[in-house]
């Protein structure tokens, strides 16, 4: 038989890079050295006599026989897994390293108090996170660089799955006092005013502009860009313009007495930002990642 001839720990690796499709993320995760993965990879190409990863520009691309290969092989190696954990009674002991992306202020808020609940019940898992913006996780969720992500309504692509987990309300916030002696603001009073928002494409103040008042048109005076929601809370509370926050930090804030905001009174309903749990379509995920994704999923329900 071939596999007499094989090493396990050969199909264990080659599992590995091409779920993340990279030598570096798959010898992190397994604590192996970068060429001791490339060395396994090798040793099964020759052993099978076929080629399994194409190098090109720097990127490991799998070939057909690199896929058909991958799809039994995940699932025997899950498999052997569970049937190894039910006879050793370990089925309930996860261990591993995690990998996670996550919006900056999202990330610091709920989901590393949730995580720090997880770890006191599975402390053999390891997290790892990646604080970013949707677009850049958009590429690391491709590029195998995070095991899952949470985003909010960025586009992604179409091999990433998105599954709505949270809402968070963003509101049009500016210093205390500022909008207690006026009720009507037209559009002229918008365009006096100076504003911060996270990019410079301003989407943010856009999509709350056009949510609000069906208009993205207005012509804005941004004076700062900081991607870092703390840093624009930080910048409406020094006068340099009003911006968007979500309002759970808002509350925060404000309760610990770190700060205070006027939010701008709408008689519309709030806009609401949808924060969804995404990963690639078909990845075969870790037990420890697998736990991890259930258990944020149902402390975010």
């Amino acid at each position: 038989m071939i596999i007499d001839r094989l090493n396990l720990n050969h199909l264990r690796v080659f599992e590995c890079v091409y779920r993340t499709r990279s030598m570096t993320v798959a010898a992190n995760e397994l604590h192996l050295t970068q060429s001791g993965v490339s060395q396994h990879v090798r040793s099964l190409e020759e052993n099978l006599g076929v080629i399994l990863f194409d190098r090109i520009k720097h990127k490991l691309v799998p070939t057909s026989h690199a896929s058909e290969l991958y799809d039994q092989c995940s699932k025997g190696l899950i498999d052997i897994e569970r049937a190894l954990a039910h006879i050793t009674g370990t089925e309930d002991e996860i261990a591993g390293l995690v990998t996670i992306g996550v919006p900056v202020e999202f990330g610091n808020n709920i989901i590393i108090p949730a995580l720090c609940e997880l770890s006191k019940e599975h402390p053999k898992v390891h997290f790892r996170l990646r604080l970013e913006f949707a677009s850049v996780l958009n590429e690391m969720l491709l590029d195998g660089g995070v095991d899952f992500a949470f985003v909010d309504t960025f586009a992604m692509d179409t091999k990433i799955e998105k599954e709505k987990v949270y809402e968070e309300i963003l509101d049009l916030c500016a210093p205390k006092g500022t909008f207690s002696q006026r009720r009507k603001w037209s559009k002229a009073d918008f365009e006096s005013q100076h504003f911060v928002d996270y990019e410079e494409n301003e989407s943010i103040l856009r999509k709350w502009f056009s949510h609000h008042y069906d208009s993205s048109s207005f012509q804005l005076d941004v004076r700062a860009y900081v991607m870092d929601v703390q840093g624009v809370a930080r910048m409406i509370q020094c006068g340099m313009g009003w911006g968007i926050l979500p309002r759970h930090l808002v509350n925060r804030l404000e309760e610990s007495g770190g700060a205070h905001f006027d939010r701008f009174p709408t008689e519309t309903p709030p806009l609401v930002n949808v924060i969804s749990l995404a990963s690639v379509s078909g990845r075969t995920h870790s037990r420890a990642a697998r736990k991890t994704m259930e258990w944020l999923k149902s402390k975010l329900a």
